[in-house]
């Protein structure tokens, strides 16, 4: 398993309701991509994620223990360089949503190769007050133990 290096901490927009993150990641970008797509992956270092299909438009959940199923959809896809996640995380109501709409947060993660191994950057594109709190945390946490993003090494193919 490889580990981040040390990065500085996330801007703030409180105009735009935006949180964004750049953090250098010690891997090549396929792994980052696959910590930041997989499911598998991203239950590792996030919630326990559920994706059924692949690319724009794929539907699925993230689970939070204590928390429940967050509604998620994928809004854009160019492998390995960006994925967004829309989830319906509505704080403000008190009250899971069913499904993702236009008032639900956005997470962009863009991965550009570095000399080093992949940069990483995290947009949290909030679309309430009260969600922005709660998502520039998450954005906090995602670069500190036990919610950064595990690299896992794949395991080789037999006889190689």
């Amino acid at each position: 398993m490889e580990h981040m290096t040390s990065n500085p901490g996330s801007v703030v927009d409180e105009g735009q309701f935006t949180v964004r993150r750049t953090i250098q990641i010690a891997a090549p970008i396929e792994k980052v991509w696959s910590a930041v797509t997989q499911p598998e992956h991203i239950s590792q270092w996030f919630g326990t994620a559920v994706i059924h299909g692949a690319g724009v438009g794929a539907r699925g959940t993230l689970t939070f223990e204590g928390y429940g199923a967050v509604p998620l959809r994928i809004e854009a896809f160019d492998a390995p360089r960006l994925v967004s996640y829309r989830w319906g995380n509505d704080d403000a109501s008190g009250v899971m949503p069913d499904d993702v709409d236009e008032h639900s947060t956005v997470f962009t993660f863009t991965l550009e190769p570095t000399a080093d191994g992949t940069q990483l950057t995290v947009v949290d594109e909030s679309r309430l007050v009260a969600v922005t709190v709660s998502s520039s945390l998450l954005v906090e946490w995602f670069a500190s133990p036990p919610y950064e993003p595990v690299i896992v090494e794949e395991p080789a193919a037999e006889g190689v």
